[in-house]
């Protein structure tokens, strides 16, 4: 987990990876590997990650419930959640 949010995105169109990119795939990797035992965590490492990183972003729950749980779905892949919490 530690490891993957820093490397080089693999896509040639985005080849100056960003903090929400970084952060989308750190994010992933806490909820489908489910290193934290509290779902709140994920949401406060999330969200953390973004403001060390010196980004805003959303921070009400219901957003963050709705990502995570897509995550979880399986229904994004980390640049999906990156364009997610840019928006």
């Amino acid at each position: 987990m530690a490891a993957r949010h820093r490397v080089n995105t693999p896509r040639l169109d985005q080849v100056d990876p960003d903090a929400f990119w970084r952060a989308a795939v750190f994010l992933e990797e806490c909820v489908l590997l489910r290193p934290i035992p509290v779902r709140n965590e994920a949401y406060g490492y999330g969200v953390a990650y973004l403001q060390a990183s010196g980004e805003t972003v959303d921070t009400t729950y219901e957003a963050w419930r709705d990502l995570i749980n897509n995550i979880r779905a399986l229904h994004l892949h980390s640049y999906d959640i990156a364009d997610r919490l840019r928006s």
